[in-house]
């Protein structure tokens, strides 16, 4: 579980405007922003700032869905651990000389 720390670090926000909205709201529509890097309200290009409706949806992270598989579904995607699943060989010296012949599988 992160700390509070963590979760201020990715805490972002939405504009949300109202149907009448200006266009510069509404070109902002479904963009998240991290809380600091956030455009200030009412937005430089408001057509109406004295009257502007725009507030701040808030949100504990940046992003919009599950980001693995665990957790969308709760489960883990079986991989077979004795299947290599490298491409390329290690960065070692002892890599590059290729399988061990003492100790066969390895």
């Amino acid at each position: 579980m992160p700390d509070s720390g963590q979760k201020a670090r990715w805490h972002a926000i939405s504009v949300k405007s109202t149907a009448t909205g200006c266009e510069a709201a509404r070109s902002l529509k479904g963009l998240r922003f991290l809380s600091a890097e956030a455009p200030r309200l009412p937005l430089v290009n408001c057509s109406r700032p004295e009257a502007c409706q725009c507030v701040y949806e808030k949100f504990e992270d940046r992003r919009e869905g599950p980001r693995r598989d665990i957790e969308e579904t709760g489960r883990r995607t079986y991989r077979d651990p004795g299947q290599e699943r490298r491409v390329t060989g290690g960065r070692r010296s002892i890599d590059k000389r290729g399988p061990d012949k003492r100790n066969p599988g390895k």
